[in-house]
């Protein structure tokens, strides 16, 4: 054989005749792509092979940009990732139909795995699912229950943290007192005292969701064969759990060994979230002595609570030093509410202004400029004729939803009454301007059965905590030149990180 090939001629193949093959084959390639259905969708941004990956570069520097050009031009249309295509369907009636997908076609668990990449960062045993179950059923339903100890804590980490805004200006930076303080009342809620306070705990529980992105970022990189092999290498998120573990593991233990000696319903049983998590666990993983379960859901649950809450009151915040006139209007508010009420879930409720206030500003500063993540089970044609192929990736846009003017007169404008102003008109949409709600013309929680299951969790304690800084503390920026810019990095929407905001203890304190 070698001496077969040794005696080949291997023909010379002039310029124009490489120039021909060359073109062949890319034409070859370009009708190929002709017949798949997804490059039927316009695309913002260059579609060619190779160029497309300038696209998907141009998204990560200005995805706003790209969406807000798209929903300009297109009711749906694509683009470019660095390992596949996203399909963005744009405005109300859009959104609504990708609401009302059953699962089996438009699936938001499928495209939460790839959101995430779960099963290399939230853990095998579906953390999320039980953890949406938890906090969207006893959590929320017993809002009232917990505020107390939302109350307590809060009060006890301003305290801890900016000791010397007690007598005179003490400066911090935002986003991050902002994270330290929600880290604390949301694990008051989510394991408890002593651990609350733990400073190990709180660390393992803010770094975590660090390494989740930090990991997701990682195995995005390489094609599908290869994601197990990186992922599961990939031991920081698992590292976290462990920490975790360590920390509480003693306490888990000793509950499911109540639990399964005495039954679900003991006297002395405690009532709160680390509980119904291990109820749950032993639901859905049996009696075995495994606690990672309950490790997969707490750090699961931190993850979905601690930064997204910690943004809110930190966009918040920089709204207010800019903007001191709303000071004085949400004060009050809150001085009559709590006068009324105490530190309860009514007066939190009946905190209209405050409600519209974070409404407001989460309608221009969401987490995220998509939302309604689905990824399409089968092949799909939407209303307008667009066929959406089975695997495909779909999303909505909170950004661009959130700033047509058809739907939000002055939609560039920060108007933070813009919705407790309606509100205060009654009628048929009077509810719908509650901070929680989710609709079709405002999805910054999703939208749906999918929707964020902890927004009114998260709607009590970023209201309560913004309630007792006013009630409590004078603030001002650091350096008073206009509220600061956001971080933009791909599709996420960041405070800014470094912006220090000056507090000081009032006088009169009413807390």
């Amino acid at each position: 054989m070698p001496s077969l090939l040794l005696g080949l001629k291997i023909p010379q193949l002039s310029a124009l005749e490489i120039c021909g093959i060359l073109t062949a084959l890319f034409l070859v390639s370009y009708l190929r792509r002709r017949s798949d259905p997804i490059h039927a969708i316009p695309t913002v941004g260059p579609s060619l092979p190779l160029l497309s990956y300038l696209g998907a570069w141009r998204y990560f520097r200005d995805a706003k940009g790209m969406i807000l050009e798209g929903c300009s031009k297109y009711e749906v249309f694509k683009i470019a990732l660095s390992d596949q295509w996203l399909v963005v369907v744009s405005g109300r009636d859009m959104n609504d139909e990708l609401r009302k997908y059953p699962d089996d076609t438009m699936s938001a668990l499928e495209a939460q795995k790839w959101v995430v990449q779960t099963e290399y960062t939230l853990g095998n045993s579906d953390p999320d699912a039980t953890a949406k179950k938890c906090i969207g059923g006893p959590l929320t339903h017993k809002l009232g229950q917990v505020l107390p100890d939302v109350v307590d804590e809060m009060i006890h980490s301003f305290n801890d943290i900016m000791p010397d805004a007690e007598h005179d200006w003490q400066t911090v930076p935002a986003l991050e007192t902002m994270i330290k303080i929600i880290a604390r009342v949301t694990n008051r809620v989510f394991v408890g005292m002593p651990f609350c306070r733990d400073e190990m705990l709180l660390e393992t529980a803010v770094e975590f969701a660090k390494d989740v992105m930090k990991t997701k970022f990682i195995v995005n990189l390489f094609p599908d064969v290869l994601k197990p092999i990186v992922g599961h290498r990939l031991p920081w998120t698992t590292a976290r759990r462990r920490k975790m573990a360590e920390i509480l593991g003693d306490t888990v233990r000793e509950r499911r060994r109540q639990m399964l000696e005495y039954g679900t319903d003991y006297e002395g049983k405690p009532d709160d979230y680390l509980t119904w998590v291990i109820e749950e666990d032993l639901k859905n993983r049996g009696k075995g002595e495994s606690i990672d379960g309950v490790m997969e859901v707490i750090a699961a649950s931190n993850f979905a609570a601690i930064h997204t809450s910690s943004m809110a009151m930190a966009h918040a915040l920089y709204y207010l030093c800019a903007m001191p006139q709303y000071i004085k209007p949400l004060k009050q508010e809150a001085e009559e509410k709590i006068k009324e009420h105490g530190w309860t879930k009514t007066a939190v409720d009946a905190m209209w202004k405050t409600d519209s206030f974070f409404k407001e500003s989460l309608r221009l500063n969401g987490v995220n400029h998509l939302s309604l993540f689905r990824k399409s089970m089968k092949d799909v044609v939407l209303s307008n004729g667009t066929v959406i192929p089975a695997g495909t990736i779909v999303v909505a846009t909170s950004t661009g939803t959130h700033l047509q003017e058809e739907l939000y007169k002055d939609a560039a404008e920060f108007r933070p009454f813009r919705f407790s102003d309606v509100r205060e008109k009654g009628g048929a949409d009077a509810q719908k301007q509650q901070f929680h709600i989710s609709t079709a013309e405002y999805i910054a929680f999703g939208h749906g059965k999918h929707a964020c299951s902890g927004r009114w969790f998260a709607a009590a304690e970023v209201k309560a905590i913004l309630a007792y800084i006013l009630l409590n503390y004078d603030l001002k920026l650091e350096k008073p030149d206009g509220r600061p810019e956001n971080l933009y990095l791909g599709p996420s929407i960041l405070p800014h990180p470094r912006a220090k905001v000056m507090f000081r203890k009032r006088k009169a304190s009413r807390a």
